[in-house]
């Protein structure tokens, strides 16, 4: 029921005219072909009459009675039905809501919101259905009068949306005998909002003015209820009623949290939510994103080149500009440019209007990102770049923003869906504006020639640095931990040789001193196993392995593991000049954290 003064257009007719509106349908979706032989039968039905039609389901009907009870196909595939249905017959369609997280989706397919009687109360249901902008109809509870519908009504005018249809369900005592009150019409239409009628402001007894009646004292007093005006206790923790009953009296100075303080997201109870719900709510997106990302690799042309150029050739460095979440991704972007070997640093955009801008210099190229290109922050910087004639590029959603305007390259990094179910926080823009700091970086690096070798000069802390850069004669033992015999000698020599420098092998040298076998705790073990004891009165030279792998000290220490690994072996000898210098075993790699 709407006041009798307003009206709210609908497919094609209004609600609230003098007219009856028909609102049917089965109490929830069963299948689509029921669904659209049901609007099909009634809008033929309402067109016979002159009666305005629109067809009522729901995709969950989350109070029934009984568990087993068929609810309905689901959110998603409700909502599905009824825009095919809605598309299909030609009629509006209305369906009801029981939590908070369904107002959206919801709204974006029905052209009526309806809330269950039992529910009429919730605000956060109430205000995520005023959200959507669409009518809201507030079924009346029936445990409540007429009046009460005011509160209900005000919540949604409060939150914005003052299209409102409030809808009489009876009153019940608990015994199963439904009444309806007809004069609860007329008081609910009065009640519904602002204008004729005593509409109460909700949350308030009135009160009467006492100077203006006075009591006759041969009339007994009237009984009256009494509440005391005081402020709710503060937010500490305590589970409501748990604490004094009136809260203490603050101390000077302190000023006491309002009534109307607002409650936090994470102060209110969680919306209940399905692992199937959220799993394709997270994977829609990415979805999102992943479009966004599509859509920016084919609209970015030139402009990305020629700002990989004016980086690459940059005789300073880059100065990365930004703020709020946006500065966050300029952070990261300054990090990777410096990770690849171009000077950079990121500039607070807020810090450099109070002595930062003292760090730029005008062989700097500027690097701005904003989504809007408007925040004044970082606009208040742009005439200080320009004053020293440093390069400036614009990361920037607003191709018409002062940023834009004053830069010398734009690159566009406008999204058409932030992917963040209330399209207000910063998700598609950032993740593009990551994507284009690494594109920029990926050009520069190709521009440079950027090599492995180069990128561990960079990162001599990580995994990476060591492999690129540890030689083998940092691992390797020195000439003074060589084990090494010449050629001749029988292998029990060998052996105390082995034993000695914790190798498990050691080196068959010549007169010269040059390398010409090894001899490991494995060829001991095969030589006993054909010889026995008269294994150790063996010349060496015929129990050695002649020509080993061998490497250079200089190789890179990844090489040897790669070495050892392919050859299934645990030491190498390090050889320079024919002349054996060092041993290395896997386990002083693996220590390395090389293997």
């Amino acid at each position: 029921m709407t006041r009798s003064d307003e009206r709210y257009g609908i497919g094609g007719f209004a609600i609230g005219d003098g007219g009856l509106t028909v609102l049917a349908g089965p109490c929830s979706l069963e299948s689509l072909e029921l669904g659209l032989e049901v609007a099909e039968t009634m809008k033929a039905l309402c067109s016979a009459r002159g009666l305005p039609y629109v067809f009522k389901a729901s995709f969950d009907k989350a109070n029934r009675t009984s568990m087993h009870s068929w609810r309905g196909p689901g959110l998603e595939k409700g909502l599905e039905q009824l825009a095919e249905i809605k598309k299909t017959v030609g009629v509006p369609v209305v369906t009801d809501i029981h939590e908070s997280h369904q107002a959206e989706p919801a709204g974006r397919v029905a052209d009526i919101i309806q809330i269950p009687a039992f529910l009429c109360r919730q605000t956060d249901l109430l205000v995520a259905a005023a959200a959507t902008g669409r009518i809201v109809n507030i079924k009346k509870a029936q445990f409540l009068a007429p009046e009460d519908m005011a509160h209900a009504a005000a919540k949604c005018r409060e939150a914005g949306n003052d299209r409102i249809v409030l809808c009489e369900r009876g009153t019940t005592m608990g015994y199963h005998r439904l009444v309806v009150d007809m004069a609860g019409l007329v008081t609910m239409r009065a009640r519904r909002g602002p204008g004729p009628g005593p509409a109460p402001r909700p949350g308030r007894r009135r009160r009467r003015d006492r100077r203006a009646v006075r009591r006759d004292p041969s009339q007994p007093r009237r009984s009256e209820e009494r509440r005391p005006q005081h402020d709710p206790p503060e937010r500490d923790g305590r589970l409501p009623g748990s604490g004094p009953r009136h809260p203490q009296r603050p101390q000077r100075g302190v000023r006491r949290r309002g009534s109307m303080s607002a409650i936090l997201p994470c102060e209110r109870p969680g919306e209940s939510l399905s692992d199937e719900e959220l799993l394709r709510s997270g994977r829609e997106l990415v979805r999102i994103e992943a479009a966004e990302l599509m859509r920016a690799a084919e609209r970015l042309g030139p402009e990305l080149v020629r700002a990989a150029r004016a980086i690459c050739e940059c005789a300073g460095r880059v100065v990365v500009v930004g703020l709020g979440k946006s500065g966050h991704i300029g952070r990261k972007i300054a990090a990777t440019l410096a990770s690849l070997g171009t000077p950079s640093f990121f500039l607070h955009a807020a810090e450099g209007s109070h002595g930062d801008l003292g760090m730029v210099r005008r062989e700097d190229v500027g690097l701005f990102v904003s989504n809007s290109g408007t925040t004044s922050e970082l606009v208040a910087l742009l005439p200080h770049f320009r004053r020293l004639g440093a390069t400036m590029i614009a990361v920037t959603g607003g191709r018409s923003s002062p940023l834009a305007a004053h830069s010398d390259i734009v690159i566009d990094s406008g999204v058409e869906c932030e992917g963040d179910p209330l399209q207000l926080a910063p998700m598609s823009s950032t993740t593009l504006q990551l994507v284009i700091g690494d594109a920029l970086a990926a050009m520069v690096s190709q521009l440079r020639g950027l090599r492995r070798e180069d990128f561990a000069l960079f990162h001599p802390g990580g995994a990476l640095g060591r492999r690129l850069l540890t030689r083998v004669r940092d691992v390797m033992g020195g000439r003074d931990q060589l084990p090494s015999v010449e050629r001749g000698v029988p292998v029990r020599d060998a052996l105390f040789a082995i034993t000695s420098k914790n190798y498990g092998a050691t080196c068959v040298v010549d007169e010269g001193g040059a390398l010409i076998g090894i001899f490991t705790d494995g060829d001991l073990r095969r030589l006993m196993e054909k010889r026995g004891v008269e294994a150790f009165e063996v010349p060496i030279e015929e129990a050695m392995t002649r020509n080993p792998k061998t490497i250079a000290p200089d190789s890179l220490a990844a090489e040897a593991v790669r070495l050892m690994e392919r050859m299934e072996i645990s030491v190498i000898v390090a050889v320079e000049d024919g002349r054996p210098v060092g041993m290395v075993h896997i386990h002083e790699l693996l220590k390395a954290g090389l293997a």
